[in-house]
């Protein structure tokens, strides 16, 4: 009996990468899945030829790809926006999306998402697979996320682990996973409070509502480096300004509500984290906003006191040292 495949599908998010399109579309026409739906979706960008790559797929399309189309912004609203627009023309039961200046690693990507799914039962709703990090060239392989010891550390986690580790840092990169549509769809889609970070503030809501996160050892993407989530703090460009800023308010709207759950070494690192990242804002010229510890009382007393006392503790040092 021939076995039957859900439809899998890729969106392709695109913003002033024309040069690197096709190296991404090639990578998903080799895939050797049998049932692949492509969507393209451009956020008005400079150069985008909308007909040139509708023919392309046509011309280099195998029978596996069973549908595909090429959306474009009318004007730019963003990344968040733009996959939603994306996300709610899937007709497929998984999907996958990545930068168009990436690419997917081999022919094999799909479809060890899909066995790996298989393996974990109806229950599993999200893999994160390995990212490759790169060069500009796509050369040669560097860092990795997730090395093999933090896959093992995430898969022995439940979903509220997960959500206190995620809330310090963003350890998943969105290229690298794979999730069933309907938990996208269950969840809204990725939050339009933010313009540019469309994973982390997902990853808070689905772990946080109780949806544990699989993590797999196979490379699902070569990532392409000098993106603004690599370098937003050398970048001079609204989009980095943009994406900083997104992070503030991430901090504050998804985190800071629930730091009384988390242990106080993890609430000293977030704490930590956002006057480093306030701090990169200003530089870049953002609005100065008073900062001061007492600002999380209504978050945690505790975390508050702690690092009164240890502000306390550093001055006395200091007044010792002077004598």
């Amino acid at each position: 009996m021939k076995k039957e495949y859900p439809l899998f599908t890729y969106i392709l998010a695109h913003y002033d990468q024309y040069h690197y399109i096709y190296t991404a579309l090639d990578s998903i026409l080799e895939q050797e899945y049998p049932l692949i739906e492509i969507i393209v979706i451009d956020d008005h960008s400079a150069v985008f030829d909308q007909e040139e790559l509708l023919k392309y797929i046509e011309k280099n399309k195998r029978e596996n790809i069973k549908s595909f189309h090429v959306l474009a912004n009318d004007e730019n609203i963003g990344t968040v926006r733009s996959l939603n627009r994306a996300m709610k023309t899937v007709t497929g039961e998984f999907i996958q999306l990545f930068a168009a200046d990436d690419r997917l690693p081999d022919e094999r990507v799909a479809m060890n998402f899909i066995d790996e799914f298989e393996k974990l039962g109806a229950e599993a709703e999200m893999i994160c697979a390995v990212r490759m990090m790169m060069d500009e060239e796509l050369t040669p392989p560097g860092e990795y996320t997730l090395p093999p010891d933090q896959h093992e550390r995430y898969n022995a986690m439940e979903a509220q682990e997960q959500f206190e580790t995620m809330a310090i840092k963003c350890d998943w990169a969105m290229g690298a996973i794979c999730a069933r549509t309907e938990l996208y769809k269950r969840m809204g889609y990725f939050s339009e409070n933010y313009k540019y970070i469309e994973d982390w503030a997902f990853y808070l809501l689905i772990t946080r509502s109780g949806v544990k996160v699989h993590t797999a050892g196979f490379k699902a993407l070569d990532h392409r480096g000098g993106g603004i989530s690599q370098s937003f703090a050398e970048a001079k460009t609204p989009q980095a300004f943009g994406y900083v800023q997104d992070i503030i308010e991430l901090r504050e709207k998804e985190v800071f509500p629930y730091l009384k759950s988390f242990s106080l070494a993890t609430q000293d690192d977030i704490i930590e984290r956002y006057y480093r990242e306030y701090d990169t804002y200003e530089k870049m010229g953002g609005e100065r906003k008073k900062l001061r510890w007492y600002n999380f009382l209504k978050y945690s007393k505790r975390i508050v006191v702690r690092r009164v006392l240890r502000g306390l503790r550093r001055r006395a040092g200091r007044a010792i040292k002077r004598r």
